[in-house]
């Protein structure tokens, strides 16, 4: 069974809501936060009783980003979530940065600054 190409079909055939029982009480009290998706791969590997090798990030190279359509049409590409392996890590291209780190609130106000006021 190859958990990857199967992943959300996988997950679309699964109570994912039982794997909130692995949450510390914490977290799960009231319902107030699920399992994020790293959670969800390791509880269905888990739950399937999957053989699963851990190999370094650059043989499966992926990260989480974002696209973010910018006020004057471009895009800013950032990392949403962000991890490295400790060996053979990812090369990460150069100018992408992560979206915690991005100054939005700065983006906007200097296109607000630069937009010509019609009276």
């Amino acid at each position: 069974f190859f958990l990857f190409g199967n992943y959300y079909s996988t997950l679309f055939m699964t109570d994912v809501m039982s794997c909130m029982g692995n949450l510390p009480d914490a977290l799960r009290s009231n319902g107030s936060r699920g399992c994020n998706s790293e959670m969800l791969l390791k509880w269905v590997s888990d739950k399937l009783a999957l053989n699963v090798k851990g190999v370094a990030q650059s043989l499966v190279p992926f990260q989480r980003s974002a696209n973010v359509r910018l006020p004057d049409g471009s895009n800013l590409q950032c990392f949403h979530k962000f991890c490295q392996s400790k060996d053979h890590p990812l090369a990460i291209p150069e100018g992408i940065q992560r979206c915690k780190d991005v100054n939005f609130d700065a983006i906007w106000y200097n296109f607000e600054q630069n937009v010509p006021k019609i009276d």
